[in-house]
């Protein structure tokens, strides 16, 4: 058996501070290269300024089509809004000749439909559930309002004035 003297212990205590602060700055770099090649893909990875498309479509989780943004054709621009059955709820395009807002009955017909024309006419106007025109409330370029009720074949019932 060794004796332990004084000075061993001091020799052998320097000896593991010496190893102990290897194995720390061993530590710190490993943990400097694993932190470098984790954030090298963050760095070089770019967000696009702009995502184009003719349509884009979300889905909720039951595969319903929910919301909708997109062209009809070259001239109407829309996005329809649709309940958890893919009904339209509502409408929000621009046609060729008149911006459009439809909000849609809980099955997806009738509803109320406000659009103003590039003839300068705007109008509100109520349809029933087989999406047919009941009412229309206007007004025209010239400035004059007009009210007019349909019959169930589209006839003007009444008009004012």
């Amino acid at each position: 058996m060794t004796a332990t003297t004084p000075d061993t212990l001091a020799r052998r205590v320097a000896q593991l501070e010496q190893d102990n602060r290897r194995l720390k700055s061993l530590g710190f770099l490993l943990l400097l290269l694993l932190t470098g090649v984790g954030t090298l893909g963050v760095v070089t990875t770019q967000v696009p300024k702009e995502i184009e498309a003719q349509t884009f479509v979300v889905r909720d989780p039951a595969g319903h089509r929910r919301i909708v943004l997109g062209l009809v054709n070259t001239d109407d621009a829309y996005i329809v809004i649709s309940d958890a059955h893919g009904r339209p709820g509502v409408v929000l395009g621009v046609a060729a000749t008149a911006p459009v807002l439809r909000l849609s009955g809980p099955d997806g017909n009738g509803g109320i439909m406000l659009a103003a024309a590039d003839t300068g006419h705007i109008g509100l106007s109520f349809h029933d559930i087989r999406n047919k025109k009941t009412i229309s409330l206007g007004i025209a370029p010239d400035g004059s309002p007009h009210l007019q009720f349909f019959a169930a074949d589209q006839s003007t019932f009444w008009k004012a004035p």
